[in-house]
């Protein structure tokens, strides 16, 4: 992230895009882009957006994965709209929602032009723009805010809107609007990344795949002295099968 002041670099946000796209293309054969390092632009990863939803059709399972650092500022434009900020590799501190992604634009370029699709949303990054120092082995996946931002509702819901019309949607993130979420020197990943991984060993349906993150994650940073919660919006009741067992 050079350009943006005080970005810390993730060991892990590359290995955690690969080791899901090598999970599921080996095991469902599913057709997957990877998008990663200096080509991860705000560009790019609109315009694979784009692709996503012209190829896609009714009946398909759309999955957008993302690990990387996040931030949680207020919109300028509305400064009682607080937005999640996903950091690519051309965000700039210096214009932090225009060159970032928020969830705003999650919701315009995927979720409002997908209709009929099931669709499945995995973020794992940091939604708080505070920055702080993990403990031990853990490494926060947040980066400083480059203006001061202000919370101005309490909850733990995610902030992609379920309101939509689709005929599955399941969105999962790592952690609260208000936690860090953590990469793991041990495991090799973020947290809810290896978390994943422990659950997608087909058959594997959303309601699997939250049991195993809600279960682990909370317990594997405690150990270290931190605390991450992942929030779950299921509208398939836990039923879309993201692999299929043989």
């Amino acid at each position: 992230y050079p350009r943006w002041d005080g970005a810390a670099p993730l060991r892990f946000a590359e290995a955690d895009a690969r080791a899901i796209r090598n999970v599921l293309t080996s095991r469902s054969g599913a057709s997957i882009q990877l998008i990663s390092g200096s080509s991860a632009t705000k560009s790019s990863v609109k315009a694979a957006m784009a692709r996503l939803v012209a190829d896609s059709r009714q009946g398909d399972t759309v999955l957008y994965f993302q690990s990387g650092h996040g931030v949680l500022l207020a919109d300028p434009a509305s400064p009682e709209i607080e937005r999640t900020c996903l950091l690519l590799a051309d965000s700039s501190s210096d214009a932090p929602i225009p060159t970032s992604l928020t969830d705003r634009e999650i919701g315009q370029e995927l979720l409002d032009a997908l209709p009929g699709r099931d669709v499945v949303i995995i973020l794992d990054a940091c939604y708080s723009g505070a920055g702080t120092k993990g403990a031990g082995e853990l490494r926060p996946k947040s980066a400083p805010a480059p203006y001061r931002f202000r919370y101005v509702r309490a909850g733990n819901s995610g902030r992609v809107a379920v309101q939509h019309g689709h005929a599955r949607l399941t969105f999962l993130a790592a952690c609260t609007f208000s936690q860090m979420a953590f990469e793991d020197d041990r495991r090799g990943h973020g947290l809810l990344t290896a978390a994943l991984l422990e659950a997608l060993p087909p058959p594997t349906s959303t309601g699997e795949v939250a049991s195993s993150v809600l279960k682990r994650v909370p317990v594997w940073a405690r150990e270290k002295g931190q605390v991450q919660t992942p929030v779950v919006l299921d509208r398939s009741g836990g039923s879309l099968m993201l692999l299929e067992g043989p």
